[in-house]
Protein backbone atom coordinates (compact mmCIF):
# COMPACT_ATOMS: atom_id res chain seq x y z
CA UNK A 1 0.00 0.00 0.00
CA UNK A 2 1.46 3.41 -0.89
CA UNK A 3 2.39 5.86 1.80
CA UNK A 4 -0.17 8.62 2.37
CA UNK A 5 -2.37 6.84 -0.18
CA UNK A 6 -0.43 8.49 -3.04
CA UNK A 7 1.13 6.59 -5.91
CA UNK A 8 4.39 8.45 -6.43
CA UNK A 9 7.60 7.14 -8.01
CA UNK A 10 9.21 7.16 -4.56
CA UNK A 11 6.43 5.03 -3.09
CA UNK A 12 6.75 2.56 -5.97
CA UNK A 13 10.52 2.35 -5.42
CA UNK A 14 9.92 1.78 -1.69
CA UNK A 15 7.44 -1.01 -2.45
CA UNK A 16 9.91 -2.67 -4.82
CA UNK A 17 12.74 -2.21 -2.30
CA UNK A 18 10.67 -3.84 0.43
CA UNK A 19 10.28 -6.98 -1.69
CA UNK A 20 14.05 -7.57 -1.94
CA UNK A 21 15.41 -10.34 0.29
CA UNK A 22 17.26 -9.03 3.34
CA UNK A 23 19.60 -10.56 5.91
CA UNK A 24 19.16 -10.31 9.68
CA UNK A 25 20.74 -6.83 9.76
CA UNK A 26 18.37 -5.50 7.09
CA UNK A 27 20.98 -5.39 4.30
CA UNK A 28 19.64 -6.17 0.84
CA UNK A 29 20.99 -9.44 -0.52
CA UNK A 30 22.14 -10.01 -4.08
CA UNK A 31 21.07 -12.93 -6.26
CA UNK A 32 23.85 -15.06 -4.76
CA UNK A 33 22.65 -14.40 -1.22
CA UNK A 34 25.51 -12.10 -0.26
CA UNK A 35 25.19 -8.51 0.87
CA UNK A 36 25.06 -5.98 -1.97
CA UNK A 37 27.79 -3.98 -0.20
CA UNK A 38 30.30 -6.74 -0.97
CA UNK A 39 29.78 -6.27 -4.71
CA UNK A 40 30.83 -2.59 -4.74
CA UNK A 41 34.59 -3.33 -4.77
CA UNK A 42 34.08 -5.70 -7.69
CA UNK A 43 32.05 -3.10 -9.56
CA UNK A 44 34.73 -0.46 -8.91
CA UNK A 45 37.39 -2.86 -10.17
CA UNK A 46 35.30 -3.60 -13.27
CA UNK A 47 34.98 0.13 -14.01
CA UNK A 48 38.74 0.53 -13.53
CA UNK A 49 39.29 -2.42 -15.86
CA UNK A 50 37.09 -0.87 -18.57
CA UNK A 51 38.92 2.46 -18.18
CA UNK A 52 42.29 0.78 -18.55
CA UNK A 53 41.06 -1.09 -21.64
CA UNK A 54 39.88 2.16 -23.26
CA UNK A 55 43.13 3.96 -22.46
CA UNK A 56 45.16 1.04 -23.75
CA UNK A 57 43.16 0.97 -26.98
CA UNK A 58 43.93 4.64 -27.62
CA UNK A 59 47.63 4.43 -26.68
CA UNK A 60 48.60 1.30 -28.58
CA UNK A 61 48.66 1.59 -32.34
CA UNK A 62 49.24 -1.96 -33.59
CA UNK A 63 46.76 -4.77 -33.20
CA UNK A 64 49.53 -7.14 -32.09
CA UNK A 65 50.29 -4.94 -29.08
CA UNK A 66 46.60 -4.54 -28.28
CA UNK A 67 45.98 -8.30 -28.38
CA UNK A 68 48.94 -9.03 -26.10
CA UNK A 69 47.95 -6.40 -23.53
CA UNK A 70 44.23 -7.22 -23.65
CA UNK A 71 44.91 -10.94 -23.24
CA UNK A 72 47.04 -10.31 -20.17
CA UNK A 73 44.55 -7.83 -18.72
CA UNK A 74 41.46 -9.94 -19.34
CA UNK A 75 43.25 -13.02 -18.00
CA UNK A 76 44.25 -11.25 -14.80
CA UNK A 77 40.82 -9.74 -14.15
CA UNK A 78 38.99 -12.97 -15.05
CA UNK A 79 41.18 -14.93 -12.64
CA UNK A 80 40.47 -12.40 -9.89
CA UNK A 81 36.73 -12.59 -10.56
CA UNK A 82 36.79 -16.40 -10.48
CA UNK A 83 38.73 -16.39 -7.23
CA UNK A 84 36.27 -13.91 -5.73
CA UNK A 85 33.52 -16.53 -6.08
CA UNK A 86 35.30 -18.74 -3.55
CA UNK A 87 33.35 -19.28 -0.33
CA UNK A 88 36.53 -18.62 1.66
CA UNK A 89 37.19 -15.20 0.13
CA UNK A 90 37.21 -13.51 3.53
CA UNK A 91 40.12 -15.74 4.60
CA UNK A 92 42.04 -15.41 1.32
CA UNK A 93 41.95 -11.62 1.40
CA UNK A 94 44.60 -9.96 -0.77
CA UNK A 95 45.86 -13.27 -2.16
CA UNK A 96 43.02 -13.27 -4.69
CA UNK A 97 44.56 -10.17 -6.29
CA UNK A 98 47.94 -11.84 -6.95
CA UNK A 99 47.13 -13.05 -10.52
CA UNK A 100 45.79 -9.61 -11.44
CA UNK A 101 48.80 -7.85 -9.91
CA UNK A 102 51.12 -10.20 -11.83
CA UNK A 103 49.24 -9.47 -15.08
CA UNK A 104 49.54 -5.71 -14.49
CA UNK A 105 53.25 -6.21 -13.78
CA UNK A 106 53.69 -8.03 -17.12
CA UNK A 107 51.75 -5.29 -18.92
CA UNK A 108 54.00 -2.68 -17.31
CA UNK A 109 57.09 -4.53 -18.52
CA UNK A 110 55.58 -4.73 -22.01
CA UNK A 111 54.91 -0.97 -22.02
CA UNK A 112 58.49 -0.30 -20.90
CA UNK A 113 59.70 -2.48 -23.77
CA UNK A 114 57.56 -0.51 -26.24
CA UNK A 115 58.84 2.81 -24.86
CA UNK A 116 62.46 1.66 -25.14
CA UNK A 117 61.88 0.55 -28.72
CA UNK A 118 60.62 4.03 -29.57
CA UNK A 119 63.50 5.77 -27.78
CA UNK A 120 66.12 3.58 -29.47
CA UNK A 121 64.67 3.07 -32.98
CA UNK A 122 67.71 1.59 -34.78
CA UNK A 123 68.89 -0.91 -32.26
CA UNK A 124 71.38 -3.35 -33.72
CA UNK A 125 72.17 -6.65 -32.13
CA UNK A 126 75.80 -7.51 -31.52
CA UNK A 127 76.68 -11.01 -32.62
CA UNK A 128 79.47 -12.62 -30.61
CA UNK A 129 81.36 -15.39 -32.42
Amino acid sequence: MPYLQLWTPASKIKIIYDTFPKDTKGNVLSATGHSIATTFPDLAMLMLFIGIMLMTWTVLTTYRDRIIVFTLLIGGVATKMLLSLSPTIYISGIRTFIPMIFAVFLITIYFIKLILEQLIPHQEQIIVK
